[in-house]
């Protein structure tokens, strides 16, 4: 629904792309949000497995020895401040992504760098 929904299943079926099942691979989403069961039909038709999972309480540690993963991508910052600590705890050797499509800061800067460059050049005319 938003560009950031359709950023990150474009980045899943990427990696799913990539990893084509090998060794037995899955692909899991897991999300602190609201259930958006457009979003989770989307995930399923591509072959992701998607569940909500609760902030602040031990679900998320029983997926992770349950699932066991040897990647761990977070779409958000806010989100990889919530569940990094967790997956770190569980194991050091984790590789973990984090996707800036949210760094507003980043954009609101490159917007100023522009805007700035661009009456630079105006004045120069």
């Amino acid at each position: 629904s938003s560009a950031a929904g359709f950023r990150t299943i474009s980045l899943l079926k990427m990696i799913k792309n990539v990893l084509n099942g090998k060794d037995g691979s899955k692909i899991f989403f897991y999300s602190p949000a609201k259930v958006n069961t457009k979003s989770f039909d989307i995930l399923n038709d591509i072959g992701v497995e998607s569940k909500r999972c609760s902030l602040n309480s031990d679900e998320f540690d029983e997926l992770l020895k349950e699932h066991d993963p040897n990647i761990v991508v977070y779409d958000r910052f806010i989100v990889e401040e919530q569940f990094n600590h967790k997956v770190y705890n569980y194991n050091k050797d984790i590789v973990t992504i984090l996707d800036t499509q949210d760094l507003h800061c980043l954009r609101l800067t490159r917007q100023e760098h522009l805007l700035n460059n661009h009456r630079k050049l105006l004045l120069e005319d």
